[in-house]
């Protein structure tokens, strides 16, 4: 697969080049009588190969024969050999480009093929040094190969070398290093970079995993950081004259890592035929950081304000542009600044190192700041917040300030106010009014009838043990406390509650916590909601058609990017006279049709329709498998069904684009001002319902260590979880582009 996906790419680049070049067919107004088969044989001359290019002309012996000319790798005709496979596999490829642009073969191949000579044709893009063939053979109406492939082989020309050499000479004042590059040719351009000695070796020591050469190694991490830059916008003109220098320079990497060996290497570059090549063997050597240097920022950390869980914390740095980082956690009575100091940086390094978790400028988290009081987990337990300077390693001391959170009540004498509301047959929404703050608890809900207390509680039990025995493997300083401040509600909260069907009675049931995990205390509200049935309005979704992006390119909706080789599906809602709201989505989820509907309404993303203007215009993948949605509120205001409508646009079934544009024209003539890509058109794209991000997550009540199902949903908040922290994890920013070579 591999080799066909850089096949495809490479037919692109040749094909477009090609179908601008061919001369137009002269429609014969008097057919004759079909003539006997000619033997069609081609006459191939290639007439200048370059690093990145070829130049060919091509003459058959039949000026009326259609037929195709293409550049493919040497690997190819490897894989498929020189003969009908090698036509047939070519063919295949080119339905797979014609379908995912939405187009059938017969609006591709014109646009691809050629009959009679042709000359001078250039395809660019090619690999320098590397085998490829020019690739002939005549086709039918059918567009089914009537020859075997003509083959015609080249290799592209190694890139030419440069002669430049390079003096390096690095200074290192600590965790800073100046390099300075002193190049033999003052006109050569040339790249630099610097990485962790560590990771070098990784990946180019010969009895290493990888045993990547030198040179493959430098092209690797310059290949990752151009397509870095080249993501985020810029182009290769704009890298060339920024990253790549010319003549004596001096280079400074700080916040290196302290008492480390690092690799520097150089090459020197060249800029043609729109590719960055590196045109010399890389140059390379070591050097090795220093001690982190001191320095005299000093930290002034203000806590106050206690509560049970919160208090007012600020850090105020004397250096508002120095990077520092800083923590808090429970303190254990007996260990020195140092030695937090010395835990946290051993088992945080690899992050701040990578520049995680450091900071500038003022920390505020106040009842007056940015950030409200800082939250906590414990109650009546003395906390410590520690602040140090760090680049490339500890730059000061640690500086430490104590303050001990309020006791707070026991969590069995907590008390619950609950409220129902927005009630609907999928659903509703509960406030929860907590008179303890800091006692953690969880909400779930049960039809009438089957909650099963002792079931729950060692169920959410085993839950949080599971959690926490997962936790402290990677910090064994966790606590179930924390545990509990993470995946279990505190304080006043409106949560949702989804798991539900039309026309039944729920129990709503509270289990407060112990700060060991053990539930305290079971409340629970029977009869807390009944759902009303289903609303009376489930609306209809009919396919008005499907039509090609390309086509339109911006003409109706101005975005001709956002529609380029994409499909416009267009459908129209109805049965809507006693609908007082409409709603839609759309999704690629392939279980779609074994869903419920409570499943898709709590999960999709609706967006609000006009009932007046009932038409949405999607943009879509072409031969994917994608689902419209809809639901619509009653008077009442209660959703009906949700309507589900199967949609798979292809070659095959496309509309022709004048229906699109007149129907878009006799919207826009309506009375009320319709603008269907501001307001109706949508290019969002719903992999799958359930990884919405709701403001609750819901747990199904299933135990993972004894799968035991219990009847109950379990509404949990979705606030940061704790992050696992990876051991020795160093992910460089080349790392990914090397390993997937």
């Amino acid at each position: 697969m591999k080799k066909l996906r850089l096949f495809s790419t490479i037919l692109l680049s040749a094909l477009v080049l090609l179908a601008g070049c061919k001369p137009e067919p002269t429609p014969d107004p008097t057919p004759d009588p079909k003539p006997e088969p000619v033997e069609l044989t081609f006459e191939v001359d290639i007439t200048e190969v370059t690093t990145a290019s070829v130049v060919y002309s091509v003459t058959p012996s039949n000026n009326d024969a259609t037929y195709l000319s293409i550049v493919v790798p040497e690997s190819m005709l490897d894989e498929s050999g020189v003969g009908e496979k090698l036509a047939k596999d070519i063919l295949a490829e080119l339905k797979n480009i014609a379908a995912s642009s939405g187009k059938t073969m017969d609006e591709f191949m014109p646009t691809i093929t050629a009959k009679g000579p042709i000359s001078n044709i250039t395809t660019n893009g090619l690999a320098a040094a590397t085998d490829y063939s020019l690739v002939v053979f005549g086709l039918d109406e059918k567009w089914e190969a009537t020859t075997n492939p003509n083959c015609t082989p080249f290799t592209t020309e190694e890139i030419a070398k440069s002669n430049c050499t390079f003096e390096v000479i690095p200074t290192v004042d600590g965790t800073t290093a100046t390099i300075k590059v002193i190049p033999s040719d003052k006109e050569q351009k040339y790249h630099l970079f610097i990485v962790e000695y560590a990771m070098f070796d990784a990946y180019t020591n010969p009895e290493g995993q990888y045993k990547m050469s030198i040179a493959d190694f430098y092209a690797a991490y310059l290949d990752s950081e151009l397509q870095q830059y080249l993501g985020q916008g810029y182009s290769l003109d704009m890298l060339w004259d920024g990253l790549f220098y010319k003549g004596d320079i001096e280079l400074m990497a700080k916040n290196l890592n302290a008492n480390t060996d690092y690799v520097y290497m150089v090459a020197a570059a060249n800029y043609e035929e729109g590719q960055i090549q590196v045109t010399s063997e890389p140059f390379y050597d070591t050097f090795t950081s220093g001690d982190v240097a001191t320095s005299d920022l000093t930290f002034d950390i203000q806590l106050s304000n206690p509560e049970t869980n919160r208090f007012d914390l600020m850090i105020i740095p004397s250096n508002l542009d120095e990077p520092f980082t800083w923590i808090q956690g429970p303190y254990d009575g007996v260990s020195t600044d140092q030695e937090l100091a010395d835990a946290f940086i051993a088992q945080n390094k690899s992050w701040l190192d990578m520049g995680f978790m450091t900071y500038k400028g003022v920390q505020d988290y106040t009842a007056a700041g940015p950030n409200y009081k800082y939250k906590v987990d414990s109650p009546d337990t003395e906390y410590y917040v520690m602040a140090i300077g760090y680049a490339g390693g500890p730059t000061t001391a640690p500086t430490v300030a104590k303050i001990r959170t309020l006791p707070a009540p026991k969590p069995e004498d907590a008390t619950f106010e609950l409220n129902a509301h927005s009630v609907t047959a999928y659903g509703f929404k509960v406030d929860v009014d907590s008179s303890d703050q800091s006692t953690a608890y969880v909400f779930g809900t049960c039809e009438d009838g089957t909650f099963n207390e002792a079931e729950i509680c060692e169920t959410m039990v085993a839950e949080f043990q599971f959690l926490y025995e997962m936790m402290v493997q990677f910090d064994p300083t966790y606590t179930m406390a924390q545990v509990l401040g993470s995946y279990a509600w505190k304080g006043d909260y409106t949560i949702d509650s989804t798991a539900t069907e039309p026309g039944k009675s729920y129990t709503a049931f509270i289990l407060a916590f112990n700060q060991d995990g053990t539930v305290a205390k079971v409340h629970t509200y029977p009869s807390i909601v009944t759902t009303p049935e289903v609303g009376s309005v489930t609306p209809t979704i009919e396919l008005v058609g499907y039509y090609s992006g390309d086509e339109e390119n911006g003409a109706l909706f101005g975005q001709p990017a956002a529609t380029a080789g994409m499909a416009i599906t267009v459908v129209k809602f109805g049965n809507l006279d006693a609908a007082s709201n409409l709603y839609h989505s759309t999704s690629y989820d392939t279980t779609i049709p074994t869903l419920t509907d409570a499943e898709i309404y709590n999960n999709a993303y609706w967006s609000a329709q006009s009932i007046a203007t009932p038409y949405a215009f999607y943009v879509m993948d072409w031969t994917y498998t994608q689902y419209v949605l809809s639901y619509a509120l009653d008077s009442a205001s209660q959703p009906g069904g949700v309507a589900r409508l199967e949609v798979i646009p292809t070659a095959e079934n496309k509309s022709p684009y004048s229906e699109l544009e007149a129907l878009v024209k006799e919207l826009n003539s309506k009375a009320e001002v319709f603008s269907p890509m501001k307001e109706n058109m949508s290019n969002k794209r719903t992999n799958g319902l359930l990884n919405k991000k709701n403001t609750n997550s819901t747990f199904n009540g299933t135990v993972k260590s004894e799968e035991v199902e219990i009847p109950a949903t379990i509404a949990r908040p979705a606030e940061a979880r704790p992050a696992m922290e990876m051991n020795s994890v160093k992910a460089l920013k080349a790392m990914s582009a090397i390993r997937t070579m």
